[in-house]
């Protein structure tokens, strides 16, 4: 859902604590002092960049903000990210981290525009740790305001029904995530496409 040139972002793993504020704006963040930072990246699309961390079992959390460009794109525009997990040194060789994502179907032209005002309802996919039979939760919200406020709509047999945005604005659409084992993740996409 997301692609085109990087303008600004900030990718950030430590154990979990209080929240930390992400400043996309700025390219950096606010840590809360108790809270060890072990690794960042500039460069959150990319996924190259690795974070040692200690070998014992203990709780993550693994922040990343990307933004781009209106002149490459309108839609999707900036997508916040949070995942908070469960992690230890394999035994052996690697292992996937328990992480989730969410893929909102919604029914878009190619101008990623949809109809202004109208009632829709789409598939929303869980992928990762809690996909299938290992979901505990999943809530998504929406915003009208690129991401001010967020109203919580329901989820139906894996959908969503959503009005459209009015002509020429925005929605922005958040996910939050929970697997069996507790671990968690938080997608927000803003602006995810627009009203025609």
């Amino acid at each position: 859902m997301f692609a085109g040139s990087l303008r600004r972002g900030r990718t950030t793993v430590g154990p979990t604590g209080p929240p930390r504020v992400l400043r996309p704006d700025l390219g950096t963040h606010d840590a809360v002092p108790e809270r060890h930072e072990f690794g960042s990246n500039t460069d959150p699309l990319t996924g190259k960049a690795t974070f040692k961390v200690p070998a014992g079992a203990a709780e993550y959390t693994l922040t990343t903000s990307a933004s781009r460009s209106t002149k490459v794109h309108t839609a999707s525009t900036r997508i916040d990210a949070s995942w908070t997990f469960h992690s230890k040194r394999p035994t052996a060789g690697v292992t996937e981290l328990p992480v989730s994502s969410v893929r909102f179907k919604a029914p878009v032209g190619l101008d990623s525009r949809v109809p202004a005002g109208r009632t829709v309802t789409y598939p929303v996919t869980v992928e990762g740790a809690a996909a299938g039979r290992n979901l505990k939760s999943l809530a998504v919200y929406v915003s009208y305001d690129d991401g001010r406020t967020w109203k919580k709509t329901d989820v139906r047999n894996g959908r969503i029904t959503v009005r459209n945005p009015a002509k020429g604005k925005g929605v922005s659409l958040r996910a939050k995530i929970t697997d069996k084992k507790g671990n968690k993740s938080t997608i927000s996409v803003h602006n995810a496409y627009y009203g025609k």
